[in-house]
């Protein structure tokens, strides 16, 4: 008798034990604490999200960031700065924006946000390009246009940098 409660005490501490391990090993699928947002997909416990959205479960539109007026100054070359004013908008869905100078009421820039900075393809016109980029840190932002009149013809170059604060 005392064979088979020994017995019987050993297999139900061995099946006990098992138990324990084998429960306590299971791994949590990391991905269904997450709420993927706007088209995103979880994989290894993150969420890889689609152009435009960023943010631990995609919930922010990149672009949101840029949008705004900012006051500050233009300088151009050797001339004296001017106060200008940018406005930036979403010009389409999810992270197309547009810029503007209020002093060249014409001229419009579009640009694709990516995290801090807006990337604008480089525009020919005729034989001339215009290079610009843009950059956020903060409530500042920073716009260079560089102007190249004639890729054939040295120094006919303008440069203009606007800084400004969003208010």
């Amino acid at each position: 008798m005392k064979f088979w409660k020994l017995t019987l005490v050993t297999v139900c501490a061995f099946l006990s034990i098992s138990a324990t391990v084998l429960f306590t090993a299971c791994e949590k699928d990391a991905c269904t604490e997450l709420k993927c947002k706007n088209g995103s997909a979880c994989t290894e416990g993150f969420c890889r999200c689609p152009t435009g959205y960023e943010g631990a479960e995609c919930e922010i539109k990149t672009a949101d960031r840029f949008v705004g007026t900012y006051y500050g100054f233009n300088h151009c070359d050797e001339l004296p700065s001017l106060l200008d004013t940018l406005d930036v908008y979403l010009y389409a869905q999810p992270n197309v924006l547009r810029m503007s100078l209020r002093h060249n009421a014409g001229e419009k820039i579009d640009g694709t946000a990516d995290g801090y900075r807006i990337e604008v393809p480089d525009q020919s016109v005729g034989t001339g390009r215009i290079l610009v980029s843009a950059e956020l840190s903060g409530d500042r932002m920073t716009l260079i246009i560089e102007r190249d009149f004639d890729i054939n013809t040295p120094g006919g170059k303008s440069v203009c940098e606007f800084v400004g604060t969003r208010k």
